[in-house]
């Protein structure tokens, strides 16, 4: 029985280089032997902890929670009390992680609406959240 040659010409994918090791299909993506593949980094990675990854060809986005920005890579937390310098209206701010918190310091204010204020407007506040939450109550049992 006699052999014939046969002739293979193997090249990498439209799009990626050929290294020593295979090919590089670049950022984003992994060789499979036979082709670029789509990296999923959100479930690969899971890179935004405080929000929701959204993966795309070659690449990811965050859309993060209330109080984290997307800084290219992941979500990170807001420091509101440097970048809303006198966010407290006179009173000493506090960076929490996703929030921050008011310490009211002027004699007669109060921490209401994430801010300090007057405590006569945060009693007028405090009482139209409950009247608010009692018309709530009264339409939840309606239904």
């Amino acid at each position: 029985i006699a052999l014939l040659p046969v002739a293979y010409s193997w090249s990498c994918p439209e799009g990626s280089i050929e290294t020593v090791d295979g090919c590089d299909c670049g950022t984003g993506f992994w060789y499979d032997g036979l082709s670029c593949v789509d990296i999923n980094e959100c479930q690969l990675y899971k890179p935004c902890q405080q929000g929701f990854c959204v993966n795309y060809v070659g690449t990811y986005d965050c859309i993060c929670d209330d109080g984290f920005e997307y800084d290219g890579n992941t979500c990170l937390d807001i420091d509101e009390c440097v970048e809303d310098f006198g966010i407290c209206r006179g009173g000493q701010c506090f960076n929490l992680v996703g929030t921050y918190w008011c310490n009211c310091t002027m004699e007669g204010t109060a921490p209401c609406l994430q801010t300090c204020l007057p405590q006569e407007q945060c009693d007028v506040y405090e009482r139209m959240q409950e009247q608010l939450n009692d018309v709530t109550q009264v339409f939840n049992n309606d239904l």
